[in-house]
Formats: C-alpha cells, sequence, structure tokens
C-alpha cells in the first residue's frame, strides 16, 4: 500500500516458533510474514478514507506468505486476543525485521492486551478449530500438493497437529508466567517430531485432550492475568500512535500517556 507507513513488520508462524523444516518431503513452509500500518491522516478523518481503506491485505509470492493489518484493526484483534496477532508482540527481537518508536510502544505495553477470559477463550477455540480439522480429513484451500500427500501418508494433516498441541501449551504458559512465549526451545524437538508424523492421530487426539484439561485447571488457578484488560488503556494507546504516526504529535505525546498508563 503506497501511501502506508509500515511501524511493526517482522516474521510469523513456523519460522518466529523456531518450527521451521527446510529439507525432505516435511519441508512444506512458507515464509511468512507480517507488517502492521498506519495510513496518512486524510484515511482517518474523512468519508474517501472509510471506502478507501483496506483494514487486512494479504500477498501470496511464491513462498512468501505476506498478511498485513491496519492499526485499528490490529489492536481490535489484540484487545481479543487474537492469537495469530497476540504472538507477534511477543516475537524474538531478531525475527522484526522493522521496529518504529510507535511499533516499540506497541511491543513494550503488550501485556495491557492480556486478559484471562479472552485468552482462554481465543486459544483454546483456536485450539480446538485445529483439532476438527486433523480428524476430518478435510484439504483446506491453502494446502499446496505436498501437504496433501502428507495427510494422505499418516491420516491426518501432521503440521496443523503441531499447531494444536502449540496453542494449547502457550495457553498453559502464559497463564503460569503472565508471558506469552513464541520461540519453541524447550519442546521444539517434540513439535517438530508431531509436523513429521512420529505419532498416531490417537496419540496426537490423547495429548490434546491432556493439555485442554491442563489449560482449564490453569485458567481456573491463573492469578497472574486480569479477568479482563483495560479497554480505556488500549484506547489511550491507540490514539496516542495514530497521533503521533500520522504527525500530529510528537514523541512526548507517548512520554505523557505512559505516565498515566502506569498510575
Amino acid at each position: 500500500m503506497n501511501d502506508a507507513k509500515y511501524i511493526l513488520e517482522g516474521y510469523r508462524g513456523s519460522i518466529a516458533h523456531g518450527l521451521v523444516i527446510n529439507e525432505g518431503k516435511f519441508a512444506i513452509d512458507d515464509e511468512d510474514l507480517f507488517g502492521i500500518f498506519i495510513m496518512p491522516l486524510d484515511y482517518y478523518l474523512n468519508l474517501d478514507g472509510y471506502h478507501l481503506l483496506h483494514d487486512v491485505v494479504e500477498i501470496k509470492s511464491g513462498s512468501k506468505d505476506i498478511i498485513e493489518y491496519e492499526l485499528r484493526k490490529f489492536v481490535y484483534l489484540l484487545s481479543k486476543c487474537n492469537p495469530n496477532v497476540l504472538s507477534f508482540l511477543w516475537n524474538k527481537p531478531e525475527f522484526y525485521t522493522t521496529i518504529t518508536p510507535c511499533g516499540q510502544w506497541l511491543i513494550e505495553n503488550r501485556k495491557i492486551f492480556l486478559s484471562r477470559h479472552l485468552l482462554y477463550k481465543a486459544y483454546t477455540g483456536y485450539a480446538f478449530g485445529q483439532l476438527h480439522r486433523i480428524t476430518h480429513q478435510v484439504y483446506e484451500g491453502y494446502m499446496g500438493e505436498k501437504r496433501k500427500k502428507l495427510v494422505d501418508e499418516f491420516g491426518y494433516d501432521t503440521k496443523n497437529a503441531a499447531h494444536l498441541l502449540r496453542l494449547l501449551k502457550q495457553c498453559i504458559e502464559v497463564m503460569q508466567t503472565g508471558e506469552l512465549k513464541v520461540y519453541r526451545d524447550e519442546d521444539r524437538d517434540f513439535l517438530l517430531e508431531v509436523k513429521k508424523g512420529t505419532y498416531t492421530l490417537e496419540e496426537i487426539k490423547n495429548f490434546a485432550n491432556d493439555l485442554f484439561e491442563e489449560a482449564e485447571k490453569e485458567y481456573h488457578r491463573c492469578k497472574v492475568i486480569p479477568p479482563y484488560n483495560d479497554r480505556v488503556k488500549i484506547d489511550a494507546l491507540l490514539a496516542t500512535i495514530i497521533k503521533v504516526g500520522t504527525g500530529i504529535s510528537d514523541s512526548s505525546l507517548y512520554d505523557q500517556q505512559l505516565a498515566w498508563m502506569k498510575e
């Protein structure tokens, strides 16, 4: 988008998780890229902007799978603890390719988006969706021939199985610590084995059932995340980034807002 100002860009998916397989028949991972942009001020203040603004842009170019969100759309999804966007703020630093001051403010304030109720609902909901996919052996439109062959060979989509277990593990971890662990260093070998079809579908279902039960237990005993996030603080952060990003105000506005948000 020619008029867009990108404030945060980087990798997502298997690269960010440390779960890329580069060789052999299991090398089916795309290069997943993620971007957050702000439009010029006019787009937020007139009707033309309302009609012309595309808040989500998806680009498929060879092995690159790019998705870009306009800031308001991104923050709205963050406020719902959407796993696909929330994890981007917990990337390892080396997996960001662009970090502007506005993008850094999102990272610094990522915990204001956390909600115990919304996290549990979103992560277990997404995980259940992955479980449904692998148990119904449905080819999805995004699947290439190599991935379809793996589904035929193992009787289920091994990549979705890894997503399923990772999501549940992340849900448990964030309920325990208040931090979202994106890069999977501790269980990387296990999740790679899942992607390579080491386990039967029945074993995957058993793993998932145990993790669903553990996630529910952690949800009920979680003390490190508030029940709901603070929409007033989220709105204040969003307004500040738009004002600074579009040039209405300088970065000193952020310092003023930060002092208030920490009270």
